[in-house]
This record gives C-alpha cells, sequence and structure tokens, in this order.
C-alpha cells in the first residue's frame, strides 16, 4: 500500500448548519518511518484508532482543528479525502450497550466505534461511524444519547 492521508469528514456541499458534523482524520502508513511524523501543527489528537496489517497501518484520528490539519496535510502532499463520523458523550462506559442496543434497533450497522482519550467534562466520549450517520445521530438524540459538535470538540 501507498503512504497516504484521507481526511474524512463531511464534505462542504453536504454541511447542513442544523445538524452537528465532526470530522476524522485517516491515514495509511506503511511499516517504516514516515515524513507524517515531520509535520508539525497545533493541532490535538482528541480520538486515535491503529488498524495494523501486513504492509500497513491504518491511523484515524479526530482533532480539535480538522481545517488547520487538513492545511498541514495538503502542505505536506498527501492524499485528502472525506468521510462524517459520529461523536458522542456518555456518562459512563456502561451506556455503551444502550448506544448499540438503540442502533440495532434503528437497523443501523456500526462500521467503526473507538473512544476519545480524553473529555474535558471527564465524561466518556466515542467517536462512531454507521450506515446512515444523519440517521444515526438523530436515532441517538431522540434516545438521549448527548451527540457533539465540532465547536464541542475545539478547545
Amino acid at each position: 500500500l501507498q503512504s497516504s492521508v484521507r481526511l474524512l469528514g463531511i464534505p462542504k456541499a453536504r454541511l447542513n448548519p442544523s445538524k452537528p458534523h465532526r470530522r476524522l482524520c485517516s491515514k495509511v502508513l506503511p511499516k517504516k518511518p514516515s515524513r507524517w511524523s515531520q509535520a508539525k501543527a497545533d493541532v490535538h489528537i482528541l480520538a486515535l484508532c491503529m488498524v495494523d496489517s501486513t504492509d500497513s497501518v491504518i491511523i484515524r484520528i479526530v482533532v480539535d482543528h480538522p481545517e488547520q490539519a487538513e492545511a498541514v496535510f495538503t502542505e505536506h502532499q498527501f492524499a485528502n479525502d472525506v468521510v462524517g463520523i459520529i461523536a458522542l458523550e456518555l456518562p459512563s462506559e456502561a451506556h455503551l450497550k444502550e448506544v448499540a442496543d438503540i442502533l440495532l434497533r434503528a437497523e443501523i450497522n456500526i462500521h467503526y466505534l473507538y473512544p476519545f482519550l480524553f473529555r474535558p467534562s471527564g465524561k466518556c466520549g466515542l467517536v462512531l461511524r454507521a450506515d446512515d450517520q444523519d440517521l444515526a445521530g438523530s436515532v441517538l438524540q431522540r434516545h438521549g444519547i448527548t451527540v457533539l459538535s465540532q465547536n464541542d470538540l475545539a478547545r
């Protein structure tokens, strides 16, 4: 696999101001030192997931300022792409089952799910990618699950 970076988030043309959207940065790295580690920016990683394969590592990150991250990726000539995620805040880890049950009853598949590294409010945070992002976010909100906006994530 080639070394590339994909900035994943909601395409600007599809943004709906009434719905909170977050962005996820994802990078595929060969298993050797990378120029990505040399890129510098005032961007904080809020969530991180690494998936290992034989020849590469996929790194997914959620940052506080995705536009700044995208500018760094462009400056360093990393390829970009866009995909939406849902950022959730839960009172405790015990509510993870509730999230899964709500999405199961709504027949929405979860593509991946991983935790935030830190939430200033002291609550649990989750990054979720589902079949239908808008429907998943709406269904979870109707059941009292807090869906975070990008403004909620910015420091």
